[in-house]
């Protein structure tokens, strides 16, 4: 019996740490998994964030012909246009800025792994809009500025 009680104490053993073996596992995957979804988040912002500055440059520039009135009144539609766009180029910049508030309050304060996930999907998915929004309102206005009229 003495055998017996040492086979089911191996066996045991043997189970308890191939469980324990399991959830590091587990949670290992579920680490990368979050570091991978948090490395897909990080590309698309890092890959679009440098068009900030040609947002700000497209607005200064809408923003001197807007300012200068003298060919406003022989080109109307132009001046709606560029207003339109300065909208367009606003409305980017303010979602970046808001994109990136809200992900550094809220992804420091998250607990669990699953909630990291699920918050990490979500950002992917705004982020990706951000960027198309972005990169919509830089072609608009490129395209908007090229038809100067001045």
């Amino acid at each position: 019996m003495q055998l017996s009680n040492k086979y089911s104490l191996l066996i045991f053993i043997l189970f308890s740490l191939s469980i324990f073996i399991s959830s590091c596992s587990e949670s290992q995957n579920e680490d990368s998994g979050v570091n991978q979804l948090e490395e897909e988040v990080m590309y698309i912002h890092d890959d679009v964030m440098p068009k900030m500055s040609d947002i700000m440059k497209h607005k200064e520039k809408i923003n001197e012909l807007l300012t200068d009135s003298t060919w406003h009144e022989s080109n109307p539609e132009y001046v709606v246009n560029l207003r339109n766009t300065l909208d367009k180029l606003n409305e980017a910049e303010k979602e970046m800025w808001d994109w990136m508030h809200n992900y550094s309050d809220v992804y420091g304060q998250l607990q669990t792994e699953q909630q990291k996930s699920e918050f990490l999907l979500q950002e992917k998915e705004k982020i990706s809009e951000v960027r198309v929004l972005m990169l919509e309102s830089i072609e608009l206005a490129e395209n908007e500025l090229s038809k100067t009229p001045i």
